[in-house]
């Protein structure tokens, strides 16, 4: 699998190439990257009527529903300081252009606004419309306002029906949040039977995720990995994208954020958003009982059981939710997923001033990745052509070069009856011959032995104490852990051990008017949450790349040859064998050898903060946020293989170190202009300073390859400004956001060298629900992501002929060239429709388009440096072909072009049962996903055929 880091050849003869992003597990140079629209936690009957009320549930207009008594370098910071006027033109001209737009928009719109309420139904025009707070500890209304314009509130998908306490810790509306934010409802979820984040992008703006190697964990938000909470304490395990798969059936709703946390929930490496994972929540009044099953014809097979109700009525409250699938692949082959999840919830009140809410789940999986296949080029993203060849026999330069670099003697190749091995961890020499169509349900995970394996558990405990119905006193704290392995032998390996996490944290909200006013109006309102928290990361992790020999391989042959020599990895390596938790043999690497360079690691993070979030509402329609938060992080770390003196590692780093004690600020400054209520305007300005982490699994391992400093403090900009409308008497919800985030990223050998991204974007989400029947979900983004250095990437696209393995880590780009980020698309559409008839038949149809996709970098390679000087022929002839006078040469990536993806789904539901045909990939198009830019050329996931899934539910 795509792992992290440049290789040994690569460190010492030439430095590797500059990344994006640092890496984690899967990509050491790729991007690492929710708090809470939190969940509706519970509901009576099917009209949604539910019970309680936090202490200042308003409606639309604050008036009470039912009250309850409820890296950067210092150089780099030292030119960004330089360029606080350029900042400052920035924001002014996304703030004008929001304002010019809220004033055009208020001038011409009361009219039409007018007409449309009119001609819709029911709510009536000058009744505020109720809303609903869905914080992870909000009681929920016990009154029939909770059915707005004949839609129970389970089932709605407006954002202006709830308000939230995700982005700022403050209850505050959508019309009131100055960010881009989304909440993916229970009926969302449901409806598309979301699996993993993937199919975040059918649902909101700016979310595309990459293949991460078949089990994504996280998604991308505006083109970088995002921050993963769960009911707003941050996860420590995902920083890249790959992981241990997420069981989403312990999930109610899913909030997403886009642009950095908040200083409520903290630093994180994931500055492009986050996502808060809401779970489910007990009944304190109604028991009910569901279950459902799902069968496709992929051969997956799902099903869960799920129990809610009061223990003791009004005061405690229990839910119990099994998860478990048994899915055989029958169309990509040797695939498979098993799992058993088991989540428990309990709400007690014993009073009204005082709430306890806990929450825990044990999750075991063994599956395999969808890893995709080999020798990427554009002929195999058009047609489906695939190279065959082999390593070429004997010594060749290449290998006599990296046997002189390693102190050895000459490194045979191939072996009888086995061409593929074994081989040199890298520069293996491979000569392509044959141009056929490769089988569609081929992955090179097909080796035999390929399996990976988890254990993850959390638990969650979250106070709530409310002195009156304007103070409340809240502590959460969760503890996360995880044990993983997993095993490639052509070859990848990793694992966690006993990895695990703890934070706490302590708030109080405040909700009071300043004691003087705006001329004669009434006071300032003033909102504010202050409190501090706490948070230990402890992630033990190893892994081995460093002979992931990913060309090598030729897929169209027995896949029993795809498999690296373990003899090899002792030999030329640097690798160690040591015992996972799950008591399996592998191969790892120290985190102090070159080639791994951070990866493996014992990492200790202490990371202690206090924080302030405060809003000001001037009048009605003008208000102000203002937020800071400082953090003090320490990190030691400790390589677990290698001994004191790691002998092989080409490096004298020390086997234990621990940093200095590092001081991060962030802050926040928001303004929101409401002319009318059915419009808003924003603009925000966002600075964050967070950790960097350079290990697997979100480990931060300072052994000196990179800076202290460097891994504990990088730095993000993000400039945004948007319009909200709330029109048709509460049925249509549309928002726009653009923004300008800049953000530090590390490049150069090691990721040594400070160097900064630029990402910008525009996004359109709208939202449409005017009956109970209907409604449709549709968005929109534009995301361009500048690089002032070519991420690295491993291969060149495979040619007819010679092709050296690992050739392009050697890549020498023109200086000064910018470049597009690889492996997202900026263009990004998406379009769900729901209907149901009175009779309970219903019918639904969704769309995904997605612009073009490089795999890696283009730009001008100055061939002579990418040739080691010409002393190697490693820069493919058909690009040096191209090389002109000056010795440059244009290479152009493989692209992945415009794709599209059509849904559909009919349903019947009846008393109390639900059956639903859906039909996945209709058209069922040859869709392709990339994998991390690392290796963009070296593995390709083909999305799954045309597929039909039969889902069975019931509810009693």
């Amino acid at each position: 699998m795509p792992r992290p880091g440049g290789r040994l050849l690569a460190r010492r003869a030439a430095g590797a190439s500059a990344g994006a992003q640092p890496a984690g597990a899967r990509e050491q140079f790729a991007t690492k990257q929710t708090k809470t629209f939190a969940t509706i936690r519970e509901y009576l009957d099917d009209l949604g009527v539910s019970e309680g009320a936090t202490p200042r549930e308003r409606g639309s207009e604050g008036v009470p529903v039912q009250q309850a008594t409820t890296m950067t370098a210092r150089a780099w910071r030292a030119s960004e300081a330089s360029n606080g006027g350029a900042r400052l033109k920035r924001a002014l001209s996304l703030g004008a252009a929001a304002a010019s737009l809220a004033v055009a928009m208020a001038a011409i719109s009361p009219c039409v606004a007018r007409a449309a309420d009119a001609a819709a139904d029911p709510t009536p025009p000058d009744q505020p419309i109720v809303t609903q707070s869905i914080s992870p500890t909000a009681k929920s209304n016990s009154v029939a306002e909770v059915v707005v314009n004949g839609i129970p509130y389970k089932e709605t998908v407006l954002p202006t029906r709830m308000r939230s306490s995700s982005v700022y810790g403050l209850d505050l509306s959508v019309m009131d949040t100055p960010r881009n934010t989304t909440l993916l409802s229970t009926t969302q979820l449901d409806t598309l039977n979301i699996q993993d984040p993937r199919a975040f992008s059918y649902l909101t703006s700016s979310s595309y995720t990459d293949s991460a190697f078949g089990t994504p964990n996280i998604p991308r938000i505006r083109g970088q990995y995002a921050d993963v909470f769960y009911n707003g304490m941050r996860s420590s395990f995902t920083d890249n994208g790959y992981g241990a798969p997420i069981n989403f059936d312990s999930f109610d709703n899913i909030a997403i954020t886009k642009g950095p946390a908040s200083v409520i929930d903290g630093p994180g490496p994931g500055v492009g958003g986050e996502v808060d994972l809401l779970t489910k929540r007990p009944s304190l009044s109604t028991t009910t009982a569901s279950g459902e099953a799902t069968f496709d014809t992929m051969g997956n097979n799902r099903w869960q059981v799920d129990v809610n109700g009061p223990i003791i009525p009004g005061q405690l409250g229990l839910r119990i939710s099994y998860s478990g699938e048994d899915s055989w692949n029958t169309y990509f082959y040797d695939h498979y997923m098993r799992k058993n999840a088991v989540y428990a919830a309990l709400r007690w009140t014993p009073n009204d001033q005082y709430q306890l809410d806990f929450n825990t789940e044990v999750n075991g999986e063994k599956y395999t990745e969808e890893v995709g296949i080999n020798r990427v080029n554009q002929a195999e993203i058009n047609n489906g052509s695939y190279l065959q060849g082999a390593p070429v026999q004997g010594v060749t330069a290449t290998n006599q070069l990296y046997a002189a670099l390693i102190g050895s003697g000459p490194i045979p190749i191939g072996s009888p009856g086995n061409p593929y091995s074994p081989v040199t961890p890298i520069l293996t020499v491979l000569d392509l011959t044959d141009s056929v169509k490769i089988n569609p349900r081929v992955t090179i995970d097909e080796t035999p032995g390929v399996e990976s394996q988890a254990l993850l558990v959390n638990a969650q405990v979250i106070q709530t104490y409310r002195f009156n119905e304007n103070a409340t006193l809240e502590n959460n704290t969760f503890f996360d852990f995880q044990d993983s392995q997993n095993h490639e032998p052509y070859y990848y390996a990793d694992e966690s051990n006993g990895s695990y996490t703890i934070e706490n944290r302590t708030s109080l909200n405040l909700d009071f008017d300043m004691p003087f006013s705006v001329g004669a109006d009434a006071p300032i309102k003033n909102q504010m949450v202050i409190g501090g928290t706490f948070r230990f990361a402890h992630v033990n992790y190893i892994s081995d790349f460093s002979a992931e020999t990913v060309s090598v391989y030729d897929l169209t042959t027995n896949h029993n040859l795809w498999a690296y020599s373990g003899a090899y990895q002792l030999l030329y390596a640097d690798a160690f064998q040591y015992k996972t938790p799950f008591g399996a043999l592998q191969y790892g690497v120290p985190g102090r050898d070159e080639t791994d360079d951070g990866n493996t690691g014992i990492s200790d993070l202490s990371d202690g903060g206090l924080f302030i979030q405060d809003r000001l509402e001037f009048t009605p329609q003008l208000s102000l946020l203002l937020g800071g938060r400082i953090d003090l992080v320490q990190d030691h770390t400790t390589d677990p293989l290698g001994g004191a003196v790691c002998a092989f590692c080409f490096t004298d780093l020390p086997q234990s170190h621990t940093t200095g004690t590092y001081g991060l600020g962030n802050g926040n400054v928001s303004a929101v202009y409401k002319p009318f209520d059915w419009i808003s305007g924003y603009l925000t300005f966002d600075f964050t300073q967070s950790i960097n982490p350079n290990g697997g699994e979100g480990g931060v391992n300072a052994y000196g390859q990179v800076s202290d400093g460097s891994l504990l403090r990088s730095d993000s900009y993000l400039y945004e400004a948007g319009l909200k409308l709330n029109l048709l008497n509460n049925k249509l919800f549309g928002g726009m956001a653009i923004f300008d985030q800049k953000r530090a990223i590390p490049t150069g050998e090691g990721g040594t060298i400070p160097d900064q991204a630029d990402i910008r974007g525009v996004e359109i989400e709208a939202n449409y629900q005017p009956t109970r029947s209907f409604y449709a979900t549709a968005s929109y983004s534009f995301i361009q992501t500048t690089l002032n250095k070519a991420p690295e990437f491993y291969n060149y696209p495979a040619q007819l002929g010679t092709n050296v393995d690992g050739a392009a880590l050697f890549a020498s780009f023109e200086p000064g060239e910018k470049f597009n980020d690889p492996g997202v698309p900026e263009h990004v559409f998406n379009f769900l429709a729901n209907y149901k008839f009175p009779n309970g038949f219903g019918v639904r149809g969704g769309a995904q388009v997605t612009g073009p996709i490089a795999t890696t970098p283009s730009g001008w390679l100055n061939v002579s440096a990418s040739n080691l000087g010409n002393f190697l022929p490693l820069v493919p002839s058909n690009i040096t072909a191209g090389e002109g006078p000056n010795g440059y040469a244009y290479y152009k990536s493989p692209e992945i072009p415009w794709q599209f993806t059509l849904n559909a789904a009919v349903f019947y539901e009846w008393s109390r049962y639900m059956v639903t045909l859906s039909v996945y990939n209709l058209t069922n198009q040859r869709n392709w996903e990339p994998s991390p830019s690392l290796y963009g050329n070296d593995f390709l996931v083909l999305n799954d055929p045309i597929t039909a899934e039969i889902r069975l539910q019931a509810k009693f």
